[in-house]
């Protein structure tokens, strides 16, 4: 029965070890440092392979008439990990261990933020093409001619953007909700009704004291004083 197992086991590890999986008891130690070979498959992701022999290495380029059609990649192109590995030598899951590591990733930082060094020189020539071409003269090409000139100046990284919120739904307040009894006296609005002027309203006991209730002269009097 023991022997089965051990077979099965064995038939099993067999197997993995075809399609490519290591299962040596030891494991890898960690990357620490990058050898030539992986900053060779950094460079080549980020800036791609200058050699003319990066032709070998095709990338699919479906169309609708040839949906199974391959190109082959151009010298200073940016490569795939998988791309890069290939051409490289290095086996795919290697490579993507190596990508993992800290040491692959500060390195492939590093490069890109050279390329985007580079870069700025050109950037800044085409907005200076887009500032002096005055176009049609339609507000369209003055809103881009002007935001050419804010980029080349730096104002909108300087002042930053504005972000203004409309919020047209109805705003809910918290509230108390108070029941009023049913035997009273619906005030003027809600009822319809004309409510008393000023001169029809009684005073109240406070109002009473403190101004005498004169009673109304009429044109009558005013014309007999």
């Amino acid at each position: 029965m023991a022997d089965t197992a051990d077979t099965t086991q064995k038939a099993h590890s067999n197997r993995l070890a075809r399609l490519g999986h290591h299962l040596s008891a030891a494991k890898r130690k960690p990357i620490v440092e990058l050898n030539a070979k992986a900053k060779l498959l950094i460079e080549y992701m980020a800036t791609g392979c200058p050699h003319p022999w990066v032709s070998q290495i095709t990338r699919a380029s479906p169309t609708e008439l040839e949906p199974d059609r391959r190109r082959p990649l151009e010298p200073g192109e940016p490569m795939k990990l998988d791309e890069a590995a290939d051409l490289l030598r290095i086996r795919r899951r290697r490579a993507r261990e190596i990508m993992q590591s800290p040491a692959a990733q500060k390195e492939l930082a590093r490069q890109l933020q050279g390329l985007r060094s580079g870069m700025k020189a050109r950037a800044m020539a085409v907005l200076g093409a887009i500032l002096e071409d005055e176009g049609d003269g339609t507000a369209a090409t003055k809103t881009v001619r002007l935001k050419a000139a804010n980029a080349i100046l730096g104002e909108e990284q300087r002042n930053g953007g504005v972000n203004v919120h409309i919020n047209n739904g109805p705003i809910l307040q918290a509230g108390v909700v108070v029941r009023l009894p049913s035997g009273i006296a619906a005030p003027p609005l809600e009822s319809n009704q004309p409510g008393p002027t000023r001169i029809e309203q009684r005073p109240t006991d406070l109002e009473a004291r403190a101004v005498p209730d004169y009673a109304p002269i009429h044109a009558d009097d005013e014309a007999d004083a």
